[in-house]
């Protein structure tokens, strides 16, 4: 061993040469005969270059470590000779400083087989162009000494530690394979109208057991079947409920997700009020306040478009009416169940009516051109609406009535029915004799 060592460490030598030809620096030429492995460069940086250190590693790219260093780096051309190199097949890169301070790695490359070299010639070549100064290649001898050294001692700790690594692992107790449960789903948010009971929808599980759990809601309501994905829920009141489907395996892995179940009320029924009939241009309507529900008033039909100051409320006012005949519809809603509505006809007249009104003689005359096709009912009224009489069959187009039927002079009132509805209501006048 000793004798080897005494080898590796002498065979270091550098020397100017021209017997082959070298790459340039930065890059440089690399050959392996025999295993003995020769690098040697050409320098165009002249004095410029400050130091120069061969690495080697068995990897390309790092784990490199410098085995020699150059005493005389600006030389035109270098060359470095290791006799029966231990890694034939190791990367070698030269690190470069130069003397303004730059320095940088050259690429890595492995030896090129050159059975053409002789190294008898090349030491004696060598010996003929320098002369080394033994104060220098001592002191590279003690350099290289120093390197081999430390790489001896950085491979020892690391199988030092590598051991260790491998003791302190052979200790620790192997993890067995976790089987995580199926990822639960509890199914879309559902919305119902006026029921008690429903069916959740959630996965069924692959791995592991579902369970449902109520969480919250306004009532504690009955889970029919608590492992089945599609159970049944009953005993539920209006409200938002929430409802939670786990599901879990044998080691106490658990995945859940929550459904909302929202059941609501049956809207109130809708009650537009009763038929209302104006001499005016304005109406306030009389329908139902909704206990479930909103509210919302629409025009059906009539002679124009009119203002509906507050659609959302029942008593709401509705200006900007002509003479003609008008349909409103009341609506209840909440968004989930079916909505209730309630239809309101407004007749809007000018004075006089165009159907009951007074001849040159003040007395009444009724004009119903349509009597054979509809069926009308005529009452009328005293000016402090009290009722007078009424006629409950009309069998003429222009029927009249004597004044004399009012028994004094002053304002009355009528109202007509058409085929059960209200048309119209108005006044007329019948002055003294």
């Amino acid at each position: 061993m000793r004798t080897n060592y005494f080898l590796l460490i002498t065979a270091f030598c550098f020397y100017n040469s021209s017997v082959f030809a070298q790459e340039i620096l930065p890059d440089f030429t690399i050959k392996n005969n025999k295993g003995n492995i020769s690098v040697s460069w050409q320098n165009k940086y002249l004095k410029e270059v400050k130091g120069i250190i061969i690495q080697r590693s068995f990897d390309s790219s790092r784990n490199f470590s410098s085995i020699f260093t150059v005493t005389t780096p600006a030389d035109s051309v270098s060359s470095f000779l290791n006799l029966k190199s231990p890694y034939p097949k190791a990367f070698y890169r030269l690190f470069i400083v130069l003397d303004s301070g730059v320095y940088f790695f050259t690429g890595s490359k492995r030896p090129v087989i050159d059975s053409a070299f002789a190294i008898g010639n090349v030491i004696k070549k060598t010996k003929e162009e320098h002369i080394i100064k033994l104060k220098s290649v001592k002191e590279s001898i003690k350099v290289n000494k120093e390197i081999v050294s430390h790489e001896k001692k950085d491979e020892k700790r690391k199988k030092i530690k590598k051991k260790k690594k491998e003791k302190e692992l052979a200790t620790i107790p192997k993890k067995e394979k976790i089987i995580f449960p199926t990822t639960a789903a509890a199914g879309p948010d559902q919305i119902a109208c006026s029921t008690s009971n429903i069916t959740l929808a959630g996965n069924m599980p692959l791995i592991g057991k579902g369970l449902w759990t109520y969480i919250s809601g306004p009532n504690t309501p009955s889970i029919t079947t608590p492992s089945s994905p599609t159970t049944t829920v009953m005993g539920l009141l209006p409200g938002v409920y929430i409802f939670r489907w786990s599901i879990s395996n044998d080691i106490s892995l658990s995945s859940f997700d929550q459904v909302q179940i929202t059941i609501s009320a049956e809207v109130t029924p809708a009650n537009a009020g009763p038929a209302q009939s104006k001499l005016v241009t304005m109406v306030k309507m009389q329908a139902n306040t909704p206990t479930v529900g909103t509210g919302n008033w629409t025009k059906i039909s009539g002679p124009n478009t009119p203002i509906i100051t507050t659609p959302n409320s029942p008593t709401t006012t509705i200006t900007g009416m002509i003479a003609g005949v008008y349909i409103f519809r009341w609506i209840i809603s909440n968004g989930y169940c079916d909505a209730s509505s309630s239809n309101i006809k407004v007749s809007i007249t000018t004075f006089p009516s165009n159907r009951i009104y007074t001849d040159k003689d003040n007395n009444l005359i009724i004009n119903l051109p349509d009597f054979k096709v509809n069926n009308y009912i005529v009452k009328f009224y005293s000016e402090k609406n009290k009722f007078i009489f009424g006629l409950n069959k009309i069998n003429e187009n222009l029927l009249t009535i004597e004044k004399v039927n009012f028994l004094h002079a002053g304002w009355f009132f009528f109202e007509i029915y058409e085929n059960g509805e209200f048309l119209e209501k108005n006044k007329f006048f019948i002055p003294k004799d």
